[in-house]
């Protein structure tokens, strides 16, 4: 049996690559994620949205979050920083949201500078007003509405066997 791939010719189009520890990649795939179908699911969804100008191959850092109790993404770069989740819909969706952050630093530049709460506050949580209302922050939730629905027919359809 095979599993789907994202093959062809095409243009235009950014591919991501997924570097993940090992202790990682086996916890992802306990809960039926595999790395092949979240790149192809990532390339064919940041393709959706913006179309590039050029062919290029992007590589994203994924390592396994030991201290925090949330995922998050270092602003400007390509390292996520992963909290697992035992249900697999709400970790796809943690993942799809810090994707939607990578959008804003690298697609969209929008600048660091906007984030306006202190990430290192030990009293910082996801539902403090700053976090919370802070403009990034709005626009990976509601990007994480929009589209978890298509995002998650990708990661079926690639995570299909034959």
């Amino acid at each position: 049996m095979h599993r789907k791939m994202l093959i062809g010719v095409y243009n235009n189009v950014i591919f991501f690559v997924i570097e993940c520890e090992d202790v990682l990649k086996h916890e992802l795939h306990a809960r039926n994620i595999d790395i092949i179908s979240l790149q192809n699911s990532f390339t064919l969804l940041c393709h959706h949205l913006y179309p590039n100008k050029h062919h290029k191959t992007v590589k994203l850092i994924f390592k396994k979050d030991l201290n925090n109790k949330e995922s998050y993404y270092l602003y400007g770069t390509e390292t996520f920083h992963i909290h697992c989740i035992p249900e697999r819909s709400i970790l796809i969706e943690h993942l799809l949201h810090e994707f939607r952050h990578w959008i804003q630093a690298i697609i969209q530049k929008k600048s660091v500078k906007m984030i306006d709460y202190d990430a290192d506050d030990p009293n910082l949580t996801v539902y403090s007003k700053k976090y919370w209302h802070n403009p990034l922050e709005v626009d990976a939730r509601r990007f994480v509405i929009k589209h978890r629905k298509r995002f998650m027919q990708y990661m079926d359809y690639f995570s299909a066997k034959d």
